[in-house]
């Protein structure tokens, strides 16, 4: 049926589109991966003087962050989600307009209450007017 040249032909041929595919699948699915793992959690916010000063950490945060503006469709996706809205908020902003106001009650269009017992609220409510915002930022 087969002798071995073509064996080790079909071999190779086989090995060189599997890691073909990965190089090719991989990135998406570590960046897919890294919005899966996004939390507003990885946020932390402090108030100061001079407004809110904002953090974002954590894997995926910085993986996303290195991406530049690659990962945009993939954090305007993710502004979507309750969850994860103001993590991808913090990335956009952080890649896409480094210059931005922050007051004591908003950071770059996005109202943030420290409450009196240490915890942030990120008010969810307010995910239709971060959407659009980055709409017309990221389409204009």
């Amino acid at each position: 049926m087969f002798n071995r040249l073509q064996f080790s032909l079909l071999f190779m041929f086989i090995a060189i589109l599997v890691v073909g595919l990965w190089l090719a699948v991989a990135p998406a699915v570590r960046t897919w991966l890294a919005v899966r793992r996004l939390s507003n959690n990885d946020i932390t916010v402090d108030g100061g003087y001079f407004g809110l000063h904002v953090q974002i950490s954590g894997g995926p945060a910085t993986y996303l962050e290195s991406l530049g503006s690659n990962a945009n469709p993939w954090l305007r996706r993710a502004l979507h989600d309750k969850q994860k809205f103001a993590a991808a908020h913090v990335l956009l902003t952080k890649i896409n307009s480094p210059s931005h106001t922050s007051s004591s009650a908003d950071w770059n269009k996005m109202t943030i209450t420290l409450e009196a017992n240490g915890s942030v609220n990120f008010h969810s409510s307010q995910l239709p007017n971060l959407i659009s915002y980055w709409r017309g930022v990221l389409e204009n």
